[in-house]
């Protein structure tokens, strides 16, 4: 009942997710309904056919010169401004021919200027005289994913601000322009995104088969990684990218297999009064986990993500120099870990080990930790945050030369428990989980302490995040019934900007899913 009523008023606060996500994913299958976001709006002269791309059909959206789609921005302002500074565009499209300059995006929702990116007559892509590359050009008559990577904020200021747009995963055309189209300038997004508009109608006719939006600046890897285009849907799986369980097996529910180094083994230990299989690992062992995550936050690492684990260390721990290092970002570990507990069992790194009165680790108890991650930030003091059983324990401030690509942005693999001069200790896992974003403390108070089943895996309809579509994401949802919001909320399901039908029916259709 306790819980039920802590879920409760937790729903009776909106909250938004700033997280890496997929914001808007459409079709055009017949209609303009979303997969993920809100309905499109067409403006002028176009309609529905059924083509061939890839040797496989396809619904797709025929439109005239002149015609448009109005795309809502659902997403929150980003980059350290009023507006949506950093975001990326994906399309599959055909034009016949290029006539002339050829409108692919407009940011000014009345369309009462220039667009913002065109493919010029030499079937270039850019802006204000930047097509690069002659080798790389779009094609006519030929279907081509075509993706729009804008980032209006630099670590080097703002006179660096950089744009860049691929063609079936290559790289085509950076754009470095001014500060005055920096951030909150000529290329940050408003409510409403154009796509194919210009103000004196340098357009032509084409076809669409797939748009999605994100918002946030994809990474080269994962441009290339989406290809050319095909006739299928794009992807909108996002978030959990690893779950391992440790029930006698090192194979992960998602992802790959973990790695062990060193000496261990299963036993049964028990968690929440219930019987659990857990991995009990020897001091000087460690677990290598490749990750598989692409880079993110504008990096060539992985900059934003979230560890949670289900660990317990004996009372002895501290006898071994007072540190217990509970992960390491070096996967060679030639070097100090990068979050330890301290001898007072505080998380943290460099001396912050936080509040010595907010919530602690507790030896030789079963406790949920999770340490989140955003290397990034307009102010260049990002930021990582630990928590114990759902609480906030710490918040450090990373150093500008602990940002961007730094310290704490993962390599292809990290390590869980490492330390390169053995401030580590015996100890034992039963769940561990990987996400690719940066969770909110409203995502992490859902998940709470640690349970006999291990980490919870988010299901469809799963409001709060515990891995299980009950009362209380019920709960949220009718008690933000109505709301209505800029950016992405919780309770807001099909992030169509609205808490509402929608959302009620996915709780619904998917109810007792996860328990």
């Amino acid at each position: 009942m306790q819980k039920l009523i802590a879920s409760v008023l937790l729903g009776l606060t909106l909250v938004s997710l700033h997280a890496q996500q997929i914001v808007g994913s459409w079709q055009f299958d017949g209609n303009f309904t979303p997969q993920i976001g809100a309905p499109i709006t067409p403006f002028g002269v176009g309609d529905f056919q059924t083509v061939i791309i890839g040797g496989q059909q396809a619904g797709v959206w025929a439109f005239d010169a002149g015609a448009y789609l109005i795309v809502p921005n659902g997403a929150c302002p980003n980059g350290g401004g009023q507006l949506l500074n950093q975001y990326t565009l994906i399309m599959d499209v055909l034009f016949p021919t290029i006539p002339g300059f050829t409108s692919l995006l407009q940011t000014n929702p009345q369309n009462t200027d220039d667009a913002d990116w065109f493919i010029n007559p030499q079937r270039g892509m850019g802006v204000a005289g930047d097509y690069f590359d002659p080798l790389n050009r779009f094609q006519n008559g030929e279907w081509q994913r075509v993706v729009i990577v804008i980032d209006t904020t630099s670590p080097f200021g703002d006179d660096n601000t950089i744009y860049r747009v691929y063609i079936n995963g290559a790289l085509h055309n950076i754009v470095q322009r001014p500060s005055g189209w920096g951030r909150d300038g000529r290329f940050a997004l408003q409510n409403l995104i154009l796509m194919f508009a210009d103000n004196d109608r340098e357009t032509a006719p084409g076809w669409i088969n797939n748009l999605q939006f994100r918002n946030y600046p994809m990474s080269d890897a994962e441009v290339a990684d989406l290809g050319g285009p095909t006739a299928g849907d794009l992807p909108v799986a996002f978030g959990v990218t690893g779950s391992w369980n440790f029930d006698n097996t090192y194979d992960a529910q998602v992802g790959t297999a973990a790695q062990l180094v060193g000496a261990g083994n299963f036993m049964t230990d028990t968690i929440g009064g219930q019987s659990a299989q857990v991995l009990f690992f020897e001091r000087d062992s460690y677990l290598r986990i490749e990750h598989g995550i692409a880079p993110n936050g504008g990096g060539s690492r992985v900059n934003q993500y979230s560890i949670i684990m289900d660990i317990k260390f004996p009372s002895n721990r501290t006898s071994f120099n007072g540190f217990t290092s509970l992960f390491q970002t070096n996967p060679a570990n030639t070097d100090d870990g990068d979050c330890f507990i301290n001898a007072a069992n505080g998380i943290g790194i460099s001396a912050d080990y936080g509040d010595p009165t907010n919530v602690r680790f507790t030896a030789n108890e079963w406790q949920r930790i999770a340490l989140v991650v955003d290397t990034t930030s307009p102010l260049g003091n990002a930021t990582y945050k630990s928590y114990v059983n759902g609480v906030l324990q710490n918040q450090v401030q990373i150093p500008q030369n602990w940002g961007l690509d730094g310290r704490f942005a993962l390599q292809n693999a990290f390590l869980v428990f490492a330390d390169n001069n053995n401030e580590v200790a015996s100890g034992f896992i039963n769940s561990l989980q990987l996400r690719d974003y940066v969770m909110s403390d409203a995502e992490l108070a859902a998940l709470g302490a640690p349970t006999a089943a291990g980490i919870p895996i988010p299901v469809e309809g799963d409001v709060n995040r515990d891995g299980c579509v009950d009362d209380a994401d019920l709960l949220q949802v009718l008690f933000n019934f109505g709301v209505s919001n800029p950016c992405i909320a919780l309770e807001d399901l099909n992030r169509d900007g609205t808490v509402d039908d929608a959302d009620l029916l996915l709780v619904l259709f998917n109810f007792g899913s996860g328990c």
